[in-house]
């Protein structure tokens, strides 16, 4: 069993092997052919300008060994008919001939760049008779530089893309499938799966990768179990202080609130106000403060609660302004001294009005108010949501103050009617005294 794994490994290096010198082969290769091909473009062309310059040189001596007779002669219609003859042949672009004195016999002009230009004196009779200018054409080059710059880039072209293919075909089939198998392993691990390992390769050298890789999901795993204890830990932890922070928080706003309200309804009882006007002022700071939609206030005297004051409190049929103790929600909640609710409360009996619309209120308290541990009244209190646990504290509170505010005003009112009534009685028995003494006197 561990010859056969041997072999197969073995096997494997050596296909590795074998791809990685195919690919440097053919890199080699292409710059071989890229080298020979451009050294055969310098070759090619230097070879054909040497022969275009030797080809130039012997055709202006030719045409200096013609021009001499009819340049002697100043003949020049031999001279534009032999000049004729001559730039018909192959790459002669342009010829001009001149006397000895430099007056121009005949002369063509070539609009092409990159001309040849070769000179040579006309001699007769071993003496300079005048000049000839042979103007030679380089598109030939020029064509054969771009036919063979052409082949040598389609023959680099082929061997590049055989090579390409090549490798390609080599890499896919010795790298691409294993790396396919380690991209997708690390790209699951990566996505949260820490369990994912690798299975190993035949490729020793991708295997060592796979083994790393396993070898790093484990401490990874390791690691990431106990940071996310620590996380849990902690979160726990900060948790626990959000919740004891939001706590205080709604503890000190809830304190704050109440120690407000306190304080603005005592500013709102204070002076010398009516019983009527310390009910309209109690039960109209009580209803804006707290948000709530309507509300009255009923003062006890003796067993009957009549009604003091009151707040977007509409009249309703049948409704005289006074309870008894212990009769409806108001007369209960005086009875037993405590805070009553009630819910569901019918359509056709209070409703809260607006310019627009009549709403049934949803829910309906009683809360007594207290002066020396005795209900002075009830506050009656109206509100379309619910109410708070915040309102209950808030009565709780306050409930002694009103009743000792009320008590105050009306013992005031006790003490003003008593005052009136001495002073009457006093205005009487010194009117009587009057009387007696006009009386003794008659």
């Amino acid at each position: 069993m561990k010859d056969s794994i041997s072999k197969e490994a073995s096997a494997n290096r050596r296909r590795t092997l074998a791809g990685s010198l195919a690919l440097w082969l053919s890199v080699i290769v292409t710059g071989i052919i890229a080298l020979l091909g451009f050294v055969y473009f310098f070759i090619t062309i230097n070879q054909a300008q040497s022969a275009l310059t030797q080809q130039t040189t012997h055709r202006v001596e030719e045409l200096a060994s013609v021009f001499s007779i009819p340049t002697w002669n100043l003949d020049k219609v031999a001279i534009k008919q032999i000049a004729i003859s001559y730039q018909v042949v192959e790459n002669v672009a342009a010829i001009r001939v001149l006397d000895d004195t430099g007056g121009i016999l005949y002369e063509s002009v070539s609009n092409e760049d990159g001309l040849i230009v070769e000179t040579r004196p006309i001699i007769f009779n071993k003496q300079k008779v005048g000049l000839v200018e042979l103007n030679i054409s380089t598109q030939q080059i020029t064509q054969l530089r771009r036919s063979i710059l052409f082949q040598v880039l389609v023959v680099a072209a082929v061997v590049v893309a055989t090579i390409l293919i090549a490798t390609w075909l080599l890499l896919q089939n010795f790298l691409g499938v294993p790396l396919a198998v380690l991209t997708k392993g690390i790209r699951g691990f990566a996505g949260g799966n820490y369990n994912l390992r690798l299975s190993p390769l035949a490729q020793d050298e991708l295997n060592a990768i796979v083994e790393q890789f396993n070898a790093m999901a484990d401490q990874i795993q390791m690691d990431n179990q106990v940071l996310e204890q620590r996380v849990a830990e902690r979160t726990a932890v900060a948790e626990s202080a959000r919740a004891e922070s939001e706590s205080a928080r709604a503890s000190l706003e809830a304190q704050i609130w109440l120690a407000t309200g306190q304080t603005q309804l005592a500013d709102a009882m204070r002076g010398e106000q009516s019983i009527s006007q310390l009910a309209e002022s109690v039960i109209a700071q009580l209803c804006q403060y707290t948000g709530i939609q309507a509300g009255a206030l009923f003062l006890l005297n003796e067993k009957t609660l009549n009604l003091a004051g009151r707040y977007a409190f509409a009249e309703r049929p049948g409704f005289s302004g006074t309870f008894q103790l212990g009769e409806g929600l108001v007369g209960q909640s005086a009875a037993d001294g405590k805070v009553m609710f009630l819910e569901d409360i019918p359509s056709d009996t209070l409703v809260i009005s607006t310019g627009l619309v009549d709403m049934k209120p949803r829910q309906l308290a009683a809360a007594p108010f207290y002066a020396n541990g005795e209900v002075v009244g009830v506050i009656e209190l109206a509100t379309l949501s619910q109410f708070t646990q915040n309102h209950l504290e808030l009565w709780n509170r306050i409930s002694e103050s009103i009743g000792s505010a009320f008590n105050t005003v009306q013992t005031r009112q006790r003490l003003a009617e008593l005052l009136m009534e001495s002073q009457a009685q006093a205005e009487n028995l010194k009117a009587a005294r009057m009387i007696k003494v006009q009386k003794d006197e008659a």
